[in-house]
């Protein structure tokens, strides 16, 4: 039973399923006309959900990786190395319109997490789950304050279902959030 309840949770809270609700937030928080909103979110939708999502399913079709669950180490840098140019060349992209602090820093820390989560699965694994989720969390904590405390409560939850489903010890969950937490609060502090 709570095998099944950390599978749906697990799925939940995949990077992937909350890039769109995130971006919609980081859209939504901006608060100016529907237009340039749209205009924000498609410029960061492609190439930080689209295209990437896209390859993922591929290397999915491909047998290239195993599992949505990415629970194989060794299969884990080359996706998250296509990762991390994306996200790299999306933040570059927003950099370069002059995109609004709040979005830049959501995709530029969250591109500089899936770099640090590429080197550091080369020699041990480390989950993905809560590393994006505490750069969301935290990004969210930033833009809206207190408002946005209860999401935190998300960070436990991803962490127990993840250890629930033995992809993940207590250090990877913990240093997955260390690394997230991190990456947002200097980029946010230096954009």
């Amino acid at each position: 039973m709570s095998e099944a309840i950390a599978k749906k949770v697990s799925l939940v809270l995949h990077p992937f399923s909350l890039i769109i609700p995130f971006l919609l937030l980081a859209v939504y928080s901006l608060h100016v006309s529907l237009q340039s909103s749209a205009f924000w979110f498609l410029a960061s939708f492609i190439p930080f959900f689209l295209i990437p999502f896209t390859i993922f399913i591929y290397l999915i079709k491909k047998k290239i990786i195993s599992s949505h669950e990415g629970e194989r180490r060794e299969e884990r840098p080359i996706f998250f190395s296509i990762t991390t140019i994306l996200w790299l060349i999306s933040a570059s992209t927003l950099y370069f319109l002059n995109a609004p602090k709040s979005l830049f820093a959501l995709i530029l820390s969250s591109a500089i997490t899936a770099a640090m989560v590429t080197f550091v699965t080369l020699r041990w694994k480390i989950s993905v789950h809560t590393s994006v989720l505490a750069v969301f969390v935290a990004w969210a904590s930033f833009v809206f304050g207190l408002l946005a405390t209860p999401l935190l409560v998300l960070l436990p939850i991803a962490s127990w279902a993840r250890h629930e489903l033995r992809y993940h010890t207590i250090a990877q969950l913990l240093t997955g959030i260390f690394v997230g937490v991190i990456s947002i609060t200097i980029i946010w502090w230096l954009a």
